[in-house]
Order: structure tokens, then sequence, then C-alpha cells
């Protein structure tokens, strides 16, 4: 009987993290890969690790004032990879064949002044992206030097973003 239970203790988390694995093959079988640019950055996170902490540099569509903790939808605009567009949505919008579950991405929402012409109060929509110690110089110095970088992301089926690299060199694909 123990020789049982110490088989099933030792094989429990080798079940778990093959649930795991499997699940996020699921998860990423219909996604898209989406570039959006970024800006404002937090090169490191000391409370939480190696995270960078960033803006994404969406150009919003939409009321902003119905986005607030409680539940705004958000939709990217246009064909994937281009992601520079976000649309704010009230309700469920049939016409936003890209929802984005911000809440499940991680997604943080804040409101600052924006720099357009209204001086309105705008979305700002920040993100987390794990960074190994050796690349944290590169990545800080080149967030850092103002050149445009981009978040390459992909966007699950249910609307979670994942986010997969940083670097000046993704907005090359979206680039005129």
């Amino acid at each position: 009987m123990r020789r049982r239970v110490l088989a099933f203790v030792l094989l429990l988390p080798i079940l778990g993290l093959t649930a795991h694995i499997g699940w996020r093959v699921v998860e990423g079988a219909g996604a898209t890969d989406w570039t959006i640019p970024i800006t404002g950055i937090d090169p490191r996170d000391p409370l939480r690790g190696n995270y960078l902490i960033f803006r994404y540099a969406w150009t919003v569509e939409g009321d902003p004032a119905t986005c607030d903790e409680d539940g705004c939808e958000i939709c990217l605009v246009g064909p994937p990879p281009d992601g520079s567009r976000l649309r704010i949505v009230t309700g469920s919008d049939p016409a936003c064949k890209y929802p984005v579950d911000w809440a499940a991405s991680g997604l943080r929402l804040s409101f600052m002044a924006e720099s357009d012409e209204n001086g309105g109060q705008g979305p700002v929509f920040s993100g987390r992206f794990f960074l190994p110690e050796a690349e944290a110089a590169d990545a800080a110095a080149a967030l850092g030097s103002g050149q445009p970088v981009g978040a390459r992301v992909r966007r699950t089926r249910n609307g979670r973003l994942l986010v997969r690299e940083l670097g000046p060199e993704n907005l090359t694909e979206t680039a005129p």
C-alpha cells in the first residue's frame, strides 16, 4: 500500500506538468501573431525578478470613459500582424474579429493625459515581460534609446495576449 501511495505522489507532479503543457498547446493552436509598438519602459522590476515593464503604444479608437477596472472590451483593429490600433467597445461587438481579454493577458490599465489635440485622458495598457539576465542591459539600452520598439505577441483563440519577444527589429514587418 505504501509503495502505491509513494508512486502516486511521485507521479502527481509529472501528470500536472503534462496537463499544463497539453493545455498550452491546445490554447496556442488557433493563435495569431501580432506586432504591437511599445513605449515608456521601466527596465527592471526589482520586486518581481527579471521583468521588463512597458506600455503598449496603441492608437485607441472609441470612448475611453467606458473603460474601467470592472470591464471594458478591447479589440485589435486590422489584419495581423499590424497590432498598432485598438478599439474600445461596450458590450460584445460582433464586428470585433480580434477581441483581447486584457485581464487574462496580464495587462494593467491606467489613465493618463494623451498628447493629442483634445488633451483628454486616455487608457494606457501596460504589460511585463520576463527578461533573462544576460539580455537585460541590451534590452534596456534599446528601449531607452527612443527608437521605435515592438512587442511580438501571440493572441490565442480566447483573446489572451502572450508576449513572445521585444525589440526594435519587431517593427520591420509592419513598416510601410
